[in-house]
């Protein structure tokens, strides 16, 4: 499987509809990107990680076997998953991000779309490719809308108690947040900042 370590701040950019818009522009990045520099044609999400936290991420573009059925179709996926490196034995968070470029009129539908994405990338990984067979994460559920900063906390979309509590359940812990910005604590835990 395809990887990087990083133990800084990154940025997470997808690249995909801005670059289908303009066929002629040479730019240098397609697709999903993750840099430690931000960057700056589109707005990106920013796992802040001023700890140092060493961590691992999986861009899914750049590892299409990783979500590709028995017969031969690829599952519903998230754009990356970081995961930080633990060697305690402990939990270590497992952060699976969907990004929604898109107009404010299409937030609401278009979170919701992007909650169940995270979802089936969850559990595909979990029953289909048996990922967590020999470890144990703690997951994060995390949904960014990069240009739409100005809508932040999302208040056209968002998950009641029992809707937090069911997933919860569900998805082996699984905490969601809604947020363009998410913060390591710890190898263990990661946060919204305030």
């Amino acid at each position: 499987m395809n990887k990087q370590d990083y133990s800084s701040t990154v940025y997470i950019a997808d690249y995909t509809h801005y670059c289908s818009n303009r066929n002629n522009t040479p730019l240098q990045f397609k697709g999903v990107v993750i840099a430690e520099q931000r960057l700056d044609v589109i707005a990106s999400f920013e796992l802040r990680n001023n700890n140092h936290i060493a961590f691992e991420a999986v861009n899914i573009e750049e590892n299409p076997g990783l979500l590709k059925r028995s017969d031969g179709t690829q599952a519903s996926q998230c754009e990356c998953f970081l995961t930080a490196i633990r060697n305690d034995g402990g939990k270590p968070w497992m952060l699976f991000l969907e990004m929604k470029y898109c107009l404010p009129k299409n937030l609401r539908k278009n979170v919701g779309n992007a909650l169940a994405q995270l979802k089936r990338t969850y559990r595909f990984l979990c029953e289909e490719k048996s990922y967590f067979a020999h470890r144990s994460v703690k997951p994060y559920f995390v949904i960014a809308t990069p240009d739409s900063e100005d809508l932040a906390p999302f208040d056209d979309y968002y998950l009641d108690q029992d809707e937090m509590l069911s997933i919860k359940e569900e998805y082996d812990g699984a905490l969601v947040y809604h947020s363009n910005v998410v913060e390591v604590l710890t190898a263990a835990h990661l946060r919204v900042p305030k």
